[in-house]
């Protein structure tokens, strides 16, 4: 869901269209620790998706070892109660 959510906005923030020009003549050297900045932030956001998915992918398999758990368990105390 979160990557869902977040693909396009984060792809657009990687694919940044400003140059320093944009920044103006007395701000032009700022340009590049902005950018880089963005680039990074991107990162840890694209980071943060993956190890997300990642949970979410062990969380799905912990919850089916857990309900394969729950059936064998009830069908065991069934087989005990005949």
């Amino acid at each position: 869901m979160p990557r869902n959510t977040v693909q396009q906005p984060l792809a657009a923030v990687k694919d940044v269209q400003l140059v320093a020009g944009d920044f103006g003549e007395a701000h032009s050297m700022n340009f590049e620790p902005y950018h880089s900045g963005v680039l990074r932030l991107a990162g840890m956001a694209d980071a943060y998706l993956k190890a997300s998915d990642a949970f979410a992918q062990k969380l799905n398999a912990a919850g089916g070892h857990y309900q394969a758990s729950q059936d064998a368990s009830g069908a065991t105390v069934k087989e005990a109660g005949k």
